[in-house]
């Protein structure tokens, strides 16, 4: 009876295990910095923060956010920080000016998952 009971958590586990790979596999196959997006996500979930910078290459800074509607004013509030005003939409990018001179940004936006956004910020 005993050898039943334990066959039978071990398949309760593999079967918990493969409903986790079937589907997390997609989600963590999506982006090349998946680990990196992961943590982002962790602290984003943990943290009082509505963004969370996962990864910065030069002068772009990679941030996420929660699939909010309130997710568009984080990232104004953000960019008026830097000194930038929401000028436009252009598909995915939103464009922005900085108040002082005549440059202008875009920062992409993409759906990591029906949860989260990813940003990239110049």
């Amino acid at each position: 009876m005993k050898k039943y009971f334990k066959v039978f958590r071990i398949l309760v586990f593999v079967f918990i295990i493969s409903i986790f790979v079937i589907f997390l596999l997609p989600l963590i196959k999506q982006e090349e910095n998946t680990g990196k997006i992961l943590v982002g996500i962790v602290k984003l979930v943990l943290g009082e923060d509505e963004f969370s910078v996962y990864d910065r290459k030069g002068s772009l800074e990679f941030y996420i956010s929660k699939n909010e509607e309130e997710s568009f004013e984080y990232l104004n509030n953000l960019m008026e920080k830097k000194g930038y005003v929401y000028t436009e939409q252009m598909g995915s990018g939103y464009i922005f000016a900085h108040d002082s001179e005549d440059e202008s940004v875009v920062v992409s936006r993409r759906q990591f998952s029906r949860f989260f956004v990813l940003w990239m910020v110049p």
